[in-house]
């Protein structure tokens, strides 16, 4: 009985997709795209494209860059950041999209200016301000991070990722009480962030409290398993309390990451094509 709910809730699942690709295709674009189906997200942008009314046509532009962007093809991203620039000059999210390309390639100045483009556009974008702080934090000029993040956070203190860039740089600072109050904030507002507990459990173990960090990184791991980082720093817990059993699961676990990277790296290269043209 349960198989034949199963097939009843994929054929209407598929049935609505179908009707709300043809009502309005650049919403099952984001849908997908939201999902990693990055192939069918770039099928759904092509329909918006190619069909009136053009309303969409800026956003389907940069949400094709965007996974782009995903998959690093960047120099054919910047192409289609252009192109919806070249719809409307005052769109804010390709600029904010060239900034994070310009991060990569370390070319700070023209992150800057086009994170400013983006606050030009739209002054409450808080993740513009966060893209400044980030330039800043590559050139090592922290205080100069900090005033931007807080910006961020004066129009939304409710901003996880502002908290938790903040905490971060505490962290990078060696200001131990100001980077656990930013983390905690973090876990208030969201408790699966993989990135809080993984700096905790650090803090933790510099000062000796191998319980507390091994609960720390034992919940992050737990959320994301495929974290390298985060994989090899609980292993290295659990060996320190002598459990030995566990720390081998873990590297059994590990052990299995680089076959999903290959099939990862295949599955890229089988879509490049369908994802570009």
């Amino acid at each position: 009985m349960r198989g034949r709910v199963s097939t009843l809730e994929r054929l209407v699942k598929k049935s609505v997709l179908e009707q709300f690709k043809n009502f309005d295709p650049y919403l099952v674009a984001s849908f997908y795209e939201s999902t990693n189906s990055d192939y069918v997200a770039v099928n759904a942008i092509k329909h918006v494209l190619a069909n009136p009314p053009e309303k969409d046509d800026k956003w389907a532009y940069n949400l094709w860059g965007v996974i782009l962007m995903k998959h690093k093809f960047y120099d054919i991203a910047v192409n289609k950041f252009n192109k919806a620039l070249l719809l409307d000059n005052t769109f804010f999210l390709p600029y904010f999209n060239l900034g994070q390309i310009a991060i990569l390639d370390s070319n700070y100045s023209y992150a800057i200016e086009n994170f400013n483009k983006a606050l030009k556009s739209n002054k409450t974008f808080e993740r513009a301000y966060i893209g400044i702080a980030s330039t800043y934090k590559k050139r090592k000029k922290l205080d100069s991070a900090l005033f931007y993040i807080d910006k961020s956070l004066e129009l939304n203190d409710k901003f996880i990722q502002g908290h938790y860039e903040k905490g971060e740089i505490y962290f990078i600072m060696g200001d131990t009480i100001a980077a656990l109050e930013s983390l905690d904030k973090v876990l208030e507002l969201d408790n699966t962030h993989v990135g809080s507990y993984y700096i905790l459990a650090t803090i933790k173990l510099f000062q000796k409290k191998m319980s507390s960090a091994r609960q720390l990184i034992a919940r992050a791991y737990q959320l994301d398993k495929t974290n390298i980082q985060v994989a090899k720093f609980y292993q290295h817990c659990l060996k320190a309390d002598g459990d030995t059993t566990s720390a081998l699961k873990v590297q059994k676990e590990l052990d299995l990451l680089p076959i999903s990277k290959s099939i990862d790296l295949y599955t890229s290269q089988i879509l490049e094509e369908r994802l570009i043209h």
